[in-house]
C-alpha cells in the first residue's frame, strides 16, 4: 500500500503505533492498535490529500480521541427547536455512559419516569422477591377440607388431616417493583430517538439542517470547500476543545466522524460533510466529558461503522469522482489497487461486528 501521509504526520502516527506494538501482547486483539490501523485506512479513502496528509497530526495536537472502528469523536453546538428535550438528554447520555463508562450492554437496562424524574434500572431489579413462611395447608388452603360436589358431604383434607395446617414451610412471591412509569428498554429508546418530536435541533447559521441525536447529518460533498481557516468555510464544523466557537447555539452534542468524510482542517477546528450526533452534553461540561479518561470512546461506534461499510466501494468511487472534477491537483497518490485493498480490509470490520456473540452484561 502506498502511504499518503507527509513525513511529520507519518512520524507521529508511526511513533504511536510503535508504542502500542511494544506494549501489546496480541496485536490482533489490541483495540488501540486496531483503531489506529483502521483510522489510517479510512484516511487513505479520503479524496482530499490535504486532509489525508494532516488529519492525524491535527487530531493529536487537539487531543481528539479515535474510536475502535477508526472514527473520531468531536463536539459542536446546535440550536434546540423544542423547549423540552430532557428525555433526549437522559436517554442519549445514559445509553453512551453505559457503553463507554460502565462497559455494559444497554440492552440490560430499562428507563422509568416517576414524579417527573427519569431513572435507569437494571433488568435484574425490575421485580422484587419476598420470602415468607406459613403453616397453611397448600392442599386445602387452610379450609380443612371441602364439600363433595356430587353428594354434598364434607371431606377432610388428607394432607392436613382436616386441621388446615401443616409443618411450617417457606415460599417466594415475585412482583413488579415500583419504579414509576415504564418507558421502555434503553436500547430501544435510543434507537427510536430520531422519531421523537423532542429530538429536534438545527444549526445557528442557516437554520436549515435537521439535526437529531442518532440520525446522520450531512450535506452535499460538492458544496464543501477546502480551507485551512478555522471559520467561514463551507462544511459541517466540529472541534475538540473550543466548543464555544463551533456554531453558536444553546446545546452541545458529541458527534462521530469518519476520517474519509473530513473536508478541511484549520488550527483548532475542522469541517466534514457528514457526522452522527450520538449524545447531548451540557455546554459547560462538553470538553471535560470528551476528555474524561473514564469515558471510553472505543465503545461508541459499531452501529455507525456498519452504516459506513454498506456499499463502501461505490461511496469511495463517488467521492473521488466529485473531487476529481473540482480539485484535480490535490488527489492523493494512491492507486486503484491500493484503494481496493483498503476497502477489503475495512469491509472485514462489518463481519467482525456482526459475528460477535459475546456481549458484556
Amino acid at each position: 500500500m502506498v502511504a499518503i501521509v507527509t513525513t511529520d504526520t507519518k512520524q507521529i502516527l508511526v511513533e504511536k503505533l510503535i508504542e502500542v506494538v511494544d506494549r501489546s501482547e496480541n496485536l490482533s486483539e489490541d483495540e488501540e492498535y486496531l483503531s489506529l490501523k483502521r483510522f489510517f485506512m479510512w484516511c487513505c479513502l479520503n479524496p482530499r490529500a490535504e486532509v489525508s496528509n494532516e488529519l492525524y497530526r491535527f487530531l493529536d495536537e487537539n487531543s481528539f480521541r479515535i474510536t475502535k472502528q477508526g472514527f473520531f469523536v468531536a463536539l459542536r453546538n446546535v440550536v434546540t427547536l423544542h423547549g423540552s428535550p430532557e428525555l433526549v438528554h437522559f436517554i442519549s447520555n445514559t445509553y453512551n455512559k453505559v457503553k463507554a463508562v460502565w462497559k455494559k450492554s444497554p440492552d440490560n437496562y430499562t428507563v422509568f419516569i416517576k414524579d417527573d424524574i427519569y431513572s435507569l434500572v437494571h433488568n435484574d431489579s425490575l421485580t422484587i422477591e419476598e420470602t415468607h413462611t406459613s403453616t397453611t395447608c397448600i392442599n386445602c388452603l387452610g379450609e380443612s377440607g371441602w364439600e363433595d360436589p356430587e353428594y354434598g358431604d364434607w371431606e377432610d383434607c388428607e394432607v392436613c388431616d382436616g386441621t388446615g395446617e401443616i409443618e411450617e414451610y417457606s415460599y417466594t412471591e415475585t412482583y413488579l417493583a415500583d419504579h414509576g412509569e415504564n418507558l421502555g428498554g434503553l436500547t430501544d429508546l435510543y434507537l427510536d430517538l430520531p422519531n421523537r418530536k423532542e429530538n429536534r435541533f438545527t444549526d445557528d447559521w442557516t437554520r436549515t439542517f435537521d439535526i437529531r441525536v442518532g440520525k446522520v447529518v450531512n450535506m452535499p460533498m460538492e458544496d464543501c470547500n477546502w480551507s485551512t481557516q478555522d471559520c467561514a468555510a463551507a462544511g459541517l464544523h466540529f472541534t475538540s476543545d473550543q466548543i464555544h466557537y463551533v456554531g453558536c447555539g444553546d446545546q452541545s452534542v458529541l458527534v462521530l466522524i469518519n476520517p474519509m468524510k473530513v473536508v478541511g482542517i484549520g488550527a483548532h477546528k475542522g469541517r466534514c460533510y457528514e457526522y452522527l450526533p450520538i449524545m447531548t452534553v451540557p455546554r459547560e461540561e462538553a470538553t471535560t466529558i470528551l476528555h474524561d479518561g473514564q469515558f471510553d470512546t472505543l465503545e461508541l461506534d459499531e452501529e455507525y461503522a456498519i452504516h459506513d461499510l454498506s456499499d463502501i466501494e461505490s461511496k469511495v468511487a463517488k467521492g473521488y469522482a466529485v473531487e476529481s472534477s473540482k480539485y484535480e491537483f490535490n488527489l492523493p497518490n494512491i492507486s486503484s489497487s491500493d484503494i481496493r485493498e483498503v476497502i477489503i480490509n475495512l469491509d472485514q470490520m462489518k463481519n467482525e461486528i456482526e459475528d460477535r456473540i459475546v456481549e458484556l452484561d
